[in-house]
């Protein structure tokens, strides 16, 4: 029994035995070793660039993800001007509803872009549907 503390029924987590102080939180030095490895672990992952949601494809944040892609004019205008409100892209990017889009406007004869951006949201995605070509999709956007 603990002088300070009448309730020492609580064992550390490896189930040793070992007390753990209700008040302080006290846990075995072994116990705590592993945490510190693996926290050591976790910390060393994500500074190489690991992301823990990224562990199963759906849950990853999508919202975070952004595809900078070229848009020629006037498509470009259109989009801006919220008159096209899809966009036929090669899906070869992983697109996924909720990922940002940023559309930057490019010449083609020039073979430069104008600095002209637009950033939108996908909403939709239409793949795999009869009479649109193998390997494309079609991006719903808000």
């Amino acid at each position: 029994m603990d002088e300070n503390n009448q309730d020492v029924n609580k064992t550390c987590a490896n189930g040793d035995g070992r007390p753990i102080c209700p008040q302080s939180k006290i846990i075995c030095r072994e116990c705590l070793d592993d945490i510190g490895q693996n926290f050591k672990k976790i910390l060393n992952k994500i500074a190489n660039g690991y992301c823990p949601e990224e562990e199963g494809r759906m849950a990853r944040k999508r919202s975070q993800i952004v595809h900078e892609v070229k848009c020629i004019h006037p498509y470009f205008q259109d989009i801006c001007n919220g008159v096209k409100s899809f966009d036929l892209r090669y899906d070869d990017r992983g697109y996924m509803p909720g990922d940002g889009i940023m559309f930057k406007e490019y010449d083609p004869v020039k073979k430069k872009y104008s600095g002209n951006t637009v950033y939108l949201k996908i909403c939709y995605i239409l793949r795999d549907f009869s009479g649109l070509e193998n390997g494309f999709c079609i991006l719903g956007l808000e």
